[in-house]
């Protein structure tokens, strides 16, 4: 099995909410969405889907490293007209293993 990328939702978000954005964006991009699950109140990604995603991070992964959003992400495929999804914010930490 690969790696895993395990992502906390922020207060006020479900895992099951974090993972349909991260499941559309991977079939959006052709990826095997069906690899992202759901633990407890954590999302798995494995690492070669992460590293996939189309993204505006320099280099991926970062280690050990908090991001929180901004602002909203606008989601959209390629194949549709408007947005397809609107990331809101949650907080994810990389390369932690506790």
């Amino acid at each position: 099995m690969s790696d895993e990328i395990h992502i906390l939702p922020a207060e006020g978000q479900s895992a099951e909410e974090v993972a349909e954005i991260f499941t559309n964006a991977a079939r959006s991009q052709g990826l095997d969405a069906d690899a992202i699950n759901v633990d407890g109140d954590e999302v798995i990604v494995p690492e070669d889907i992460a590293a996939n995603l189309r993204t505006n991070l320099g280099s991926f992964p970062p280690v050990n490293q908090l991001y929180t959003l901004k602002e909203p992400v606008h989601l959209s495929a390629t194949d549709t007209t408007g947005p397809t999804g609107v990331l809101q914010g949650f907080d994810v930490i990389v390369g932690h293993n506790g």
